[in-house]
């Protein structure tokens, strides 16, 4: 694309069918292309009246998921760069449009009011954006350390939505996404829905709402990460409901017990898809069909365009089917090639030409990809070094668990105590659980358990090791 701007890629499907749904919001309340692109206009007026110009670095603070959507096309529309996850002091920013009474983190904040919903008399043109100029700054999740912040331009985005649409399915279906737009993923399914006509439908404030979502809104594809579809499967099972619209589930964020997949499988009568990357790489492997269900870690065949290997010590690269970290070969075509905000000199995941993403596995001849665990998430107990996914994987089947996590607690002696998060069915007694960690972990050292209502969470659905860890200090 030689020009235009993000909402660009839309404005045919607005064209083709003004008065159809786009967009369910929190509320429910629903938006016609026709009205998104009008509060787009509006929300673009506002923005230029505030007097961001082309490539200021704006940062969205605001939780509502529609409007933050909105206010990135907008932004893009004057040629700004929109930080839909807010910076938090890392970047430097231009400004901060929020909704919050009090902001201090920005250099210049923009307040956000219900008079940015009313159309102007006149609206703003649109300012091209050219190949390999930054239209939009996402961060990483944050597992290979800080958030690290990376610049998109609007072919980069284009190029992966192509393949978006070529591999993964449900390419016209309306879709439920329970990941934010400020992360890699769902802002491009919200893109990719839109620009195929599709109907983008948010999460309900509880598991049970968000499947009455799916039947409502004749949802044919389900976006979520694997621990909000736990909550998904077990409302499912103690009620279940038709869903003859949903075909197609797709997990990002980790890997998925085989176990749940199944279940969910069965359970919504759906294919369950794995998808392994991350912001800097797009998508790197896909797990499709059910013959993954069985495979601990399975995070499916690598993609013919992405070269990953498999490393030892030094760098070398290892046969198949043994394990140790991975890496995948930066491509300029559609790779993050740097990141805007420094890391520090022992937090460098891109580095001569490769992205290490942080994760321990192995890769067959086949090119089946398999994740066993975190390279700076093992737990070092004092001679012995366990993932935290080998913990998880091994109390998950206990009766009366419904989540699990687990973190290595520093303590005095200098190695790691195992804290252990659950999230527990009311009519098991927490002694029995208990009882039965200590059994099934033989492991020669302290275990500390915390039971919570919900695991912490980032932006991108993965567990957030730090807040974790924190329950236990």
């Amino acid at each position: 694309m030689a020009g235009g701007d993000l909402f660009a890629l839309i404005e045919p499907t607005v064209r083709r069918q003004p008065g159809a749904p786009a967009i369910v919001t929190v509320d429910d309340q629903v938006l016609s292309y026709a009205k998104l692109a009008q509060t787009v206009a509006s929300f673009a007026s506002h923005g230029r009246q505030a007097d961001i110009g082309p490539a200021d670095r704006v940062a969205i603070d605001i939780a509502n998921e529609a409007v933050r959507l909105c206010l990135i096309f907008a932004l893009s529309r004057i040629g700004a760069v929109a930080v839909p996850g807010g910076a938090s002091g890392e970047i430097q920013l231009s400004a901060v449009i929020t909704n919050r009474l009090e902001y201090s983190q920005a250099p210049r904040t923009i307040a956000f009011h219900q008079d940015w919903f009313t159309p102007p008399e006149t609206h703003p043109d649109s300012v091209a954006v050219h190949n390999g100029v930054p239209c939009l700054l996402l961060a990483s999740s944050g597992s290979t350390g800080r958030k690290k912040f990376m610049e998109f331009s609007l072919d980069m985005l284009q190029r992966r939505l192509d393949w978006d649409d070529e591999i993964l399915p449900g390419r016209d279906a309306n879709r439920l996404l329970s990941l934010s737009v400020a992360t890699d993923f769902g802002f491009r399914n919200a893109l990719r829905t839109l620009r195929n006509g599709g109907l983008l439908v948010g999460p309900a404030s509880s598991p049970r709402a968000t499947i009455e979502r799916l039947g409502v809104h004749e949802v044919g594809e389900l976006i979520t990460t694997p621990y909000i579809l736990v909550d998904l499967v077990t409302a499912m099972r103690r009620r279940p409901q038709p869903l003859p619209k949903l075909h197609s589930i797709i997990t990002v964020g980790g890997p998925i017990a085989g176990a749940c997949a199944a279940e969910a499988s069965h359970l919504f009568n759906s294919n369950v898809t794995n998808v392994y990357g991350s912001t800097e790489t797009g998508i790197a492997a896909i797990a499709l069909g059910k013959g993954w269900f069985a495979k601990p870690g399975a995070s499916g065949r690598v993609m013919p365009w992405i070269e990953l290997e498999i490393i030892g010590e030094n760098d070398k690269p290892l046969p198949p089917d043994r394990e140790g970290e991975v890496r995948v070969k930066i491509d300029p075509t559609f790779t993050v090639r740097s990141y805007i905000n420094e890391s520090s000199a022992d937090e460098q995941p891109i580095r001569d030409g490769w992205f290490y993403p942080g994760d321990l596995g192995h890769l067959s001849d086949e090119g089946e990809l398999t994740i066993t665990g975190r390279v700076s998430e093992l737990i070092n107990t004092g001679g012995n070094k366990i993932s935290p996914s080998l913990i998880e994987e091994r109390l998950s089947p206990i009766r009366g668990i419904v989540k699990v996590a687990a973190v290595g607690i520093r303590n005095p002696l200098g190695f790691d105590s195992i804290g252990i998060a659950i999230c527990r069915k009311p009519d098991v007694p927490a002694s029995d659980i208990r009882k039965e960690i200590n059994r099934r972990l033989n492991f020669a050292c302290d275990t500390l358990i915390a039971e919570v209502e919900h695991l912490p969470l980032n932006d991108s659905g993965k567990i957030d090791r730090a807040q974790l860890r924190a329950l236990f200090k």
